[in-house]
């Protein structure tokens, strides 16, 4: 099977990792590398404001974190290519 990699925030289907949607995605980007507030990551997504508040909750149920701050440690430990991958390569 061909590994298919999300071209927003580098998320892989070879890895045994949660399925996530584009805008998932971007909303980890967003949340990993911005310190922005709901309102104004709805803004810069062309969304509502509770629109993001539905994707925070599907996204924390997916990666299993209880935070926005844990999104960004797990997309450290997750999607980061680490030294140990390189050597795989």
């Amino acid at each position: 099977m061909a590994e298919k990699t999300c071209p927003k925030c580098g998320h892989s289907s070879q890895r045994r990792l949660p399925k996530l949607t584009n805008r998932e995605c971007e909303l980890v980007l967003y949340l990993t590398f911005t310190p922005m507030l709901n309102k104004q990551i709805a803004h810069e997504m062309h969304v509502g404001e509770g629109t993001i508040k539905a994707y925070l909750s599907r996204l924390f149920v997916k990666l299993k974190v209880p935070n926005r701050e844990a999104v960004g440690q797990w997309y450290y430990e997750n999607i980061v290519p680490t030294d140990e991958d390189a050597d795989h390569d």
